[in-house]
């Protein structure tokens, strides 16, 4: 504004002779003030009015997750007090963000020939065939209990990997031989079944209550179109190796009388869920890839319960983010009585940043899964890192015992949370209409959902841009309706902080570089 502004020192009215300013002197002064208000009026921003319509729904929300793969081994071992404030920042509602689902990683075993790293290692249950040690992976199992001590009723057990005794080459890394399409033996997909069906039996009827869990899914296959060959546990599959293996296992599932069902194909590319991977499938002159075709039909349909997922790793260039889940989508229209979750994702990019830029463009693929492909569930990578990389959504730089068992919460972490946290299973997405300024990926973009038990509604907004914008917000056919907004911002103190509330109808300033959360109430 101009209100009392003071023209620039260096502009000074020139007299005529005799003293006075002329009229010409005023007419600059004229066009100065003129060009401040064009310029004001030009770099105005046009306000944001959305009506939401809870009328018009997409799909229902199953869950948010991250992973314990490898770091829980390890930092389950810390003091009580340290692991504890672990569990809280990942699963409480009050002190952390909620999650309402986690993923168990079940080993193949340590393998330290081709896998130095022990972070990228995990235990087997598996003594020998058809026995096991149900005390190992006991610092995981303590997650584990932990998530379901807070709340947590969703639980999936996935896979890198075979144990070694079912493995081709003994290790729980990938084989080199381009005439192998499985590292899983011929043969040994009955095995394999029963060996995965032995230990979800054995959590749903554990005698140690705490730790009863009864999976809701098991994934035995991770990222199938990759070699893995060395690093960490992996396996490829042809597509013809997951038909073997997933009809192998849901008969041990079954025959077991267990409601746990197979979630795949976790693949690690979007583009290979709706297309055939030519440069793999002509390597191992087999077919990988397309994998929304090869798995929504009715015979797979009672094995997966009509739901695939995918992981949204290289996915996020502005060239890709959009495209990719376009595509996705029409595939998945062809298939309309399946679902689709989004299982795995972090940034594929070394350094560590616990700042708002990792975060926004985190969130920018969240909205984009769940708003584009209409994912049901939206999964991160690693819970803890303990490496310089954009993996974690807690930090810490232990080591092995002995080390200070610091841990870093990540703004990424807290800005999960502005899902998490407010939008829980169960609820429905719902459609917003765009009255004002139009939504801008890069810009301010929102999604919003809808309890249709209490009829609360959620609106989670990410704003991009590093200046504010304005923003008012409705619900169709609402009146008296009043929002509380919660900001995950730069601020130090800004993580899903609570900021007061406000009525409907009423323009709300949306940080820059900020996830804001809205929560209905009425009066």
């Amino acid at each position: 504004m101009l209100k009392n502004q003071k023209l620039p020192g260096h502009f000074k009215p020139i007299a005529r002779a005799g003293g006075a300013g002329g009229p010409w002197h005023i007419c600059i002064i004229l066009c100065f003030i003129l060009s401040h208000l064009t310029g004001a009026r030009a770099g105005a921003q046009e306000k944001y009015v959305d009506v939401i319509d809870p009328a018009t729904q997409f799909q229902t929300i199953d869950y948010f997750t991250a992973s314990d793969c490898w770091s829980m081994q390890e930092i389950g071992g810390w003091s009580d007090a340290s692991r504890e404030k672990v569990a809280d920042l990942l699963f409480s509602r009050e002190k952390g963000i909620g999650l309402s689902a986690w993923r168990f990683n079940l080993g193949g075993g340590i393998e330290h020939s081709k896998i130095p790293n022990s972070w990228h290692t995990a235990e087997t249950f598996e003594v020998a065939k058809g026995k096991y040690d149900w005390s190992r992976c006991e610092n995981a199992r303590w997650f584990l209990a932990a998530a379901k001590a807070r709340g947590v009723k969703t639980f999936i057990a996935f896979c890198n990997s075979p144990p070694r005794r079912l493995t081709l080459n003994g290790m729980t890394s990938g084989e080199k031989d381009p005439s192998i399409t499985s590292n899983l033996k011929p043969g040994m997909e009955s095995q394999y079944g029963d060996y995965l069906g032995d230990i979800l039996l054995h959590f749903r009827d554990n005698p140690d209550a705490a730790q009863r869990i009864a999976f809701n899914w098991v994934s035995p296959i991770n990222e199938p179109q990759w070699d893995w060959i060395g690093g960490q546990e992996g396996s490829r599959a042809s597509n013809a190796d997951i038909l073997r293996q997933y009809r192998a296992i849901n008969l041990s599932l079954r025959t077991r009388k267990l409601s746990t069902h197979i979630l795949g194909p976790e693949s690690g590319s979007v583009p290979d869920m709706y297309q055939f991977d030519r440069g793999v499938s002509g390597k191992y002159k087999s077919e990988f890839g397309d994998y929304a075709d090869l798995l929504c039909n009715d015979a797979m349909a009672p094995l997966l319960d009509r739901t695939i997922c995918y992981h949204s790793y290289w996915s996020e260039d502005p060239k890709q983010i959009i495209t990719y889940r376009t595509q996705l989508r029409a595939k998945m229209d062809q298939h309309p009585s399946w679902r689709i979750m989004e299982s795995e994702f972090c940034i594929m990019q070394p350094g560590r940043d616990l700042g708002m830029d990792a975060a926004l463009r985190a969130m920018r693929v969240v909205h984009c899964d769940l708003s584009i492909v209409n994912a049901c569930a939206w999964s991160w990578w690693l819970a803890i890192s303990n490496v310089n990389f954009k993996d974690g959504l807690l930090y810490t730089d232990w080591k092995k015992p002995g080390d200070a068992e610091n841990v870093m919460p990540s703004k990424l972490l807290w800005s999960l949370g502005n899902f998490s946290r407010f939008v829980r299973p169960g609820m429905v997405r719902v459609a917003i209409r765009e009255t004002g300024a139009k939504h801008d990926l890069y810009g301010l973009v929102g999604t919003a959902y809808r309890d249709p038990v209490t009829r609360q509604t959620i609106a989670v907004y990410i704003n991009s841009k590093p200046e504010p914008v304005e923003l008012e917000l409705r619900v169709e056919n609402s009146s008296g309706l009043r929002w509380t907004p919660y900001v995950t911002s730069d601020g130090s103190d800004e993580d899903l902080k609570a900021q007061g509330v406000f009525p409907e109808r009423q323009s709300y300033t949306v940080p820059g570089k900020s996830v804001v959360t809205f929560v209905s109430s009425f009066p």
